[in-house]
């Protein structure tokens, strides 16, 4: 058997919003390779994320992504390894822009972090 390779692509709209050219539409791009379900198992994953400033409400980003926060795009990496079959060690890295710089006081920062834990199932 082998290793499995997920695609993926997510979208989300705000109808509410139609008035503002594109600043309704969200979209996140990627894909997944592996799967972790026991001892010696791994997964690795990319992303590409762009989440317009009118898109959805915080609430359903990914608040280690941009600090929660809508007006973003950028690339999420992402890793895993099972240690045993309850113990899976993870590593995630988050690099995320604005996408409107320089007016209203918005600075052009880019935000980058790193995760590492180590999570138990039982």
């Amino acid at each position: 058997m082998g290793v499995p390779i997920r695609p993926f692509f997510d979208v989300a709209n705000n109808m509410a919003n139609q008035t503002v050219g594109d600043e309704s539409l969200a979209w996140s791009l990627g894909t997944k390779v592996g799967g972790i379900l026991k001892k010696g198992d791994w997964e690795i994953s990319y992303a590409y994320k762009r989440i317009e400033p009118d898109s959805v409400v915080g609430a359903f980003n990914d608040s280690d992504f941009g600090n929660g926060h809508s007006g973003k795009r950028g690339s999420a990496f992402k890793a895993g390894y099972a240690l045993t079959d309850a113990i899976t060690a993870n590593f995630a890295a988050f690099f995320v822009n604005n996408l409107t710089t320089g007016t209203g006081g918005v600075l052009d920062e880019e935000q980058r972090r790193f995760q590492v834990d180590l999570v138990w199932k039982f």
